[in-house]
């Protein structure tokens, strides 16, 4: 998507090996090897907030750039629209608690 929007080739890098957050922002630090540089973090909207504080604290400073915003699109009820953000915000607590917990136990 960041060559299909003019990015130059040279400055996109893919991150082939993560295969979660925690595993991308280490590989990334590894990677940029302690240069004092701003990335941009793009993810969707929902898991903007645990992804900055897992990039953060592996000293990467980031420039979020929230995707895939969900909007319920004038549909009222109780559906699969409400099951589906239910369980992805669920998630995203889950994940954000686990997160604050290991980082206490390190």
């Amino acid at each position: 998507a960041a060559l299909e929007l003019g990015a130059p080739p040279e400055r996109v890098e893919a991150l082939v090996l993560g295969i979660d957050t925690g595993s991308e922002a280490s590989q990334l630090r590894d990677w940029l090897n302690g240069a004092p540089v701003s990335v941009a973090l793009v993810t969707s909207a929902t898991h903007m907030p645990r992804s900055m504080m897992i990039f953060e604290d592996a000293g990467i400073n980031v420039l979020p750039a929230p995707s895939d915003y969900i909007s319920r699109g004038g549909r009222w009820g109780f559906g699969e629209y409400y099951l589906r953000n239910s369980t992805r915000a669920v998630h995203e607590y889950v994940g954000f608690a686990w997160w604050r917990l290991q980082r206490l136990l390190r």
